[in-house]
């Protein structure tokens, strides 16, 4: 398991909470770009990210952030990785992991769409079970955003979304339900999205609490 590390002395902890849901390691990070920590030190390498978030989290196009060769070919110790992740953001925290190798391909699935896309654009529901029929030999990350299932928008921005919102419970239920479809996650990365906040504060704990509760129960 990963020891509990603050980004500094006095900062936030890099991982919340931490445990096992049917012997899958889980972690639980504020700050997406947290994930990237976890990954690092699991051991998992070219495994398919599948990431529930409303938002892309850049994956398609940023490029990454400037890597040492030491955290590239997977020999940095903790304090270089986690001065790494001090300088990321939650737009460019994704490419680092494809260029270390950790990550081979990413599908990001946005709940309150109803949508998949990968690097070259949208993907068919059909087309993601093929990718994934074809998964078995490679581990696969689960990556949750909370604001896959509820995002805090400022009320300027909500007179341009036209279509009706589904509800946060809507969205949690449409993701399990694509879960029990894709092969086991070797590991779990859950980010609650306060610094910077993209989750309602008054909603965060309870989503975060249901989501492990389902989770439980479907592995």
């Amino acid at each position: 398991m990963l020891e509990v590390l603050t980004c500094e002395k006095t900062g936030p902890p890099l991982v919340l909470k931490e445990g096992k849901i049917a012997e899958i390691p889980y972690f639980v990070v504020d700050s997406h770009k947290n994930a990237f920590y976890c990954w690092y030190f699991s051991g998992i390498r070219q495994a398919d990210l599948f990431h529930v978030d409303e938002h892309a989290d850049a994956f398609q196009y940023l490029p990454c952030a400037s890597l040492s060769e030491k955290i590239k070919l997977g020999l940095a110790q903790e304090e270089e990785v986690k001065n790494y992740v001090a300088m990321l953001t939650n737009i460019n925290f994704i490419a680092p992991a494809m260029a270390c190798g950790i990550i081979r391909k990413v599908i990001w699935f946005q709940p309150s769409r109803n949508s998949f896309y990968d690097e070259e654009g949208i993907l068919s529901s059909q087309k993601v079970e093929e990718i994934f029929s074809l998964q078995q030999q490679r581990s696969l990350i689960l990556d949750v955003d909370l604001d896959a299932f509820s995002c805090w928008l400022p009320v300027p921005a909500r007179k341009f979304f036209l279509r009706k919102e589904p509800s946060s419970h809507q969205k949690l239920q449409l993701t399990l339900e694509i879960l029990k479809k894709i092969p086991r996650p070797a590991l779990i990365t859950i980010a609650r999205s306060q610094t910077p906040c993209y989750v309602p504060p008054t909603e965060v704990n309870e989503l975060q609490e249901r989501l492990l509760v389902e989770l439980a129960k479907l592995y």
